[in-house]
């Protein structure tokens, strides 16, 4: 069982009790709301602390879309102390209160699906640093869907998409990397299409032969930079009116860390996915 630098009281927090009062007086919801229809997905995950309890972590959600959702804890030590607790929303943390009999019930027949801790994503440590100089502020990660636009029919193995706290961090299997907000991932998965070809954060995709703008197109050139992309063509073209560039012929695409990718003749234009791929370094993408 991984064991994390943090304490039981960073992750266990006890409300005050001018807080309580206050939200009684106001009138705020302060127990757990449930949804009509129930709720669909536990995620969960077990870690030691670094004053040795033993931490039961669940993110819990259900609700028309998505819409309700809470962070459960226990944890328990040698020496018979327990602690429980929830908070609304997913967090990495939970104040300590009872967690209500009805909520227990609601969520016994899920089936659990795996939380993960930061350090499990490949180049953090348990810490959240990661290995390029830059960190996570956040605990807990989890798998997100991968979008149909970050596959590409030429690869055996396709990249691995982590909602973290900072956004969505996408992992590619060349072991680079892009991060994103949850806004961007989203519009990126229900609105762009699968490419033909991919280097790291950058699609290519076969053009329609038919451009009927063509005679219109300035020459930009046979090499262009896209980021560190480098890319080679026969004919590079600029369609003025819409503003996209077309690679024209075969087309080799270089990169410091992605290696070299070769798409045969053809005509293609391209697409950089948003966020960056130097996270926190002085807005170098």
């Amino acid at each position: 069982m991984l064991k994390i630098d943090r304490g039981v009281n960073t992750l266990f927090l006890r409300q005050g009790l001018i807080i309580d009062e206050l939200d009684k007086v106001n009138h705020i919801r302060m127990g757990m709301e449930f949804p009509e229809r129930g709720f669909h997905t536990l995620l969960e995950t077990q870690f030691v602390t670094q004053d040795d309890y033993v931490v039961t972590w669940a993110w819990v959600t259900g609700g028309l879309g998505d819409g309700i959702k809470y962070t459960v804890a226990v944890a328990t030590r040698d020496d018979g102390d327990t602690k429980a607790g929830w908070v609304q929303g997913h967090k990495d943390y939970v104040f300590v209160r009872p967690v209500p009999t009805k909520f227990i019930n609601a969520i016994r027949y899920l089936t659990p699906e795996q939380l993960y801790l930061i350090g499990q994503i490949s180049g953090f440590d348990s810490a959240g640093h990661h290995k390029d100089g830059w960190y996570s502020r956040g605990l807990f990660a989890a798998r997100l869907a991968l979008p149909d636009c970050l596959c590409a029919d030429d690869e055996p193995n396709q990249p691995e998409v982590w909602r973290i706290k900072e956004g969505v961090f996408i992992l590619f299997p060349d072991d680079t990397y892009r991060l994103m907000t949850f806004a961007d991932y989203f519009w990126l998965r229900n609105c762009w299409d699968r490419p033909d070809f991919r280097q790291g954060d950058l699609l290519f995709y076969k053009a329609d032969m038919r451009l009927p703008r063509i005679e219109n197109m300035v020459n930009e050139g046979e090499t262009i930079r896209v980021d560190r992309h480098v890319i080679t063509a026969r004919t590079i073209r600029l369609d003025q009116a819409t503003k996209t560039l077309y690679l024209f012929g075969k087309v080799r695409v270089e990169h410091p860390e992605h290696g070299v990718l070769d798409m045969p003749d053809g005509v293609y234009t391209y697409s950089l996915l948003p966020g960056t791929s130097r996270p926190f370094q002085g807005g170098i993408d």
